[in-house]
Parts: C-alpha cells; structure tokens; sequence
C-alpha cells in the first residue's frame, strides 16, 4: 500500500483526488490550510480508516515535516 500526501487536499480538485486514491486502496494524507478548501469536500472521506486530514499551512515546517513521514508520494 502506497502513502500519498495531497495538499489542497480539501479543495474540489484535491478532494476528488483523495477519493480516486483511496478507491485504488492506498493511504492518503490531505494537507490544507482551508483558505480556499471546505471541509465539506471531504466530510465522506472522514470515515476511511487510510484518511488523515491536517490541517495545516505548508508554511508551517514541523507540522509538513511530520506529515510527511512515511508518505511514498507528494
């Protein structure tokens, strides 16, 4: 199983990317700091166990440095 890490991932864009992911059966991690994203974009993903959104800015180093661990794929 493979670890990506999308970030916007709460955007339209990024959401349905996160879905298309998950559906193949990898895990994803979904970075966004909601400035544009909605949680509601990814309310259904929530439930999924290989989910994990952060929410978070990408200029915030520690929480992208420790987001990052063990992702295959950015």
């Amino acid at each position: 199983i493979e670890h990506y890490f999308v970030t916007g991932g709460a955007g339209c864009i990024g959401s349905e990317l996160c879905c298309a992911l998950l559906e193949r059966g990898h895990r994803v991690t979904a970075f966004d700091n909601l400035s544009t994203g909605s949680e509601d974009h990814i309310s259904a993903l929530r439930n999924n166990p290989a989910f994990r959104f952060v929410h978070a800015d990408l200029l915030d180093g520690d929480s992208l440095n420790q987001s990052l661990q063990g992702v295959n794929f950015v």
